[in-house]
This record gives structure tokens, sequence and C-alpha cells, in this order.
């Protein structure tokens, strides 16, 4: 990730992560992970202090992996967003290419009047490369 200082650029930083599985359901439970630490290093929050929550499900259908796999991410951003949590805990009940069913946990934000630097998905690409997935999610920020 690049990043520059001095002039202030208005625009929306934007950043790219690679997660990579043997199987795809392990790219989708990566890729929710990574995404949820990186918005934890925006807001300057310690990792270790995060603890499991109440369990969170979520039901998605979607045409193809791809749309599956950005919805997925776009639902956990929204819910982080509305319940002000960080999610770090991931289990995917069912899955298929098109379909998940999956419970979620993490920790309320305790801290008030925090700044807040809130990811949005600006992207997610999926490809099988010799019977191993590969995902690549480009984030910017709110």
């Amino acid at each position: 990730m690049n990043r520059t200082s001095g002039k202030k650029d208005n625009r929306p930083e934007k950043f790219k992560i690679k997660v990579f599985g043997d199987d795809l359901a392990e790219i989708f439970l990566k890729a929710a992970s990574e995404m949820n630490i990186e918005q934890a290093k925006k807001e300057d929050k310690e990792l270790k202090s995060f603890l499991s929550g109440q369990w969170e499900e979520i039901h998605l259908e979607e045409k193809n992996r791809d749309e599956l796999l950005a919805n997925w991410l776009k639902k956990i951003l929204a819910l982080s967003k509305n319940g002000q949590k960080n999610y770090f805990n991931f289990s995917l009940l069912n899955f298929s290419e098109t379909g998940l069913s999956a419970k979620i946990s993490g920790q309320k934000n305790l801290l008030q009047n925090q700044t807040s630097h809130k990811l949005k998905l600006e992207e997610a690409k999926i490809k099988e490369t010799g019977g191993k997935w590969e995902a690549e999610i480009t984030l910017g920020q709110e």
C-alpha cells in the first residue's frame, strides 16, 4: 500500500487485499477476516482486545461466486457500521458457489467519539488456478 505525506488528497484511499486458499469456503472466511483486520487498523484498535460476542446469522443467495463474495463482505461492513461492532469470528454453516449461511461475532466499539475510518467495498474478484483459489478485494474509505 503506497501512502504519501504532505499535501492532503480529498479522494478516498483505495487498497487491495489478496487472500489465498485451498477451497472457495476458505477464501470467504479469510476475506472477511482480513477486511476486518484492516478496519481495526484504520480505527487504531488493538486486535488482541477483541472478544467474542453474540453470534449473528447471515444468509445470502447470489447469481455467482463473485457477487456472493462482494455481498458477504458488504453485509459484514453494513452490520459493523450499523451495530458499531468489529467482527473477527466467522463460521460458515452452509456454503455453495451461489449461497451461504454463516454466523459471525465480534465486539461492540467501546470508545465513544472516536474518529471513524469506515471502509467500503469497491470490488471483489475470485479466480481458481491449478486447484488453488485466490480473491482480490479492493477497499476504499467512506
